[in-house]
């Protein structure tokens, strides 16, 4: 989900597991000024989340792509990724 704006932008590689299951990795990123704002509705531990390896803290207004396109790169090594699908809403990808 490629955000445009102070939202989240979120990755997940989808693939099966030799007994048959689906395993799913996930990883968002978060813009530091969305976190900074605030929101009295959104109480999270967003460092918490970044120390865990589950969210990636982004400086600026929005996320940048490149930072998500590093996490595939990475993520190569690990998994033998054929597709990388992306929400059509967004042109620019």
């Amino acid at each position: 989900d490629l955000s445009k704006s102070e939202d989240f932008t979120a990755a997940a590689i989808v693939f099966e597991l030799p007994d048959g299951r689906i395993g799913i990795v996930h990883h968002s990123w978060v813009p530091e000024a969305k976190i900074r704002r605030g929101n009295g509705r959104e109480e999270k531990d967003w460092h918490e989340w970044q120390r865990r390896g589950l969210l990636t803290i982004v400086p600026g207004d929005y996320v940048k792509y490149e930072p998500m396109v590093d996490w595939f790169k990475e993520q190569r090594a690990v998994f033998d990724l054929e597709v990388i699908g992306h929400d059509p809403y967004n042109p620019r990808w």
